[in-house]
């Protein structure tokens, strides 16, 4: 509060600055349909179905059992999604060092043998 000029009231001033640390957290969830086709997902997913409605049993109401559902879904879906981004990312590193280990060794001795190593 400052003072003001001819007035019997304070002055209240407000600064706002730019807020640069703040983490975006993602508003909107697409399910990646290529799941689908992952057995031990749908696997995961049936069995896990029938222990969230008795979870829920309690509540007759159809939509409210239907968004137990569909929240239990997301939550186990982005937590597989997760597990199976690392698995990746770690195979990828593995064939990455491995290429580039065989790639300086076929610089070193260029052998045929040498060279069928690049074939992973």
């Amino acid at each position: 509060m400052i003072t003001a000029i001819k007035t019997g009231h304070s002055a209240i001033t407000l600064d706002i600055g730019i807020i640069s640390d703040t983490s975006h957290v993602p508003s909107f969830w697409k399910f990646n349909n290529s799941l689908l086709d992952d057995e031990a997902y749908l696997k995961l997913i049936t069995d896990r179905i029938l222990i969230w409605l008795t979870e829920i049993s309690y509540n007759i109401d159809d939509r409210v059992q239907w968004d137990w559902i569909k929240y239990n879904i997301r939550k186990e879906t982005t937590q597989y999604s997760k597990v199976k981004a690392k698995q990746r990312r770690e195979r990828m590193n593995l064939i990455e060092n491995k290429l580039k280990l065989v790639g300086e060794k076929v610089a070193e001795i260029p052998t045929i043998a040498n060279q069928n190593d690049l074939k992973i």
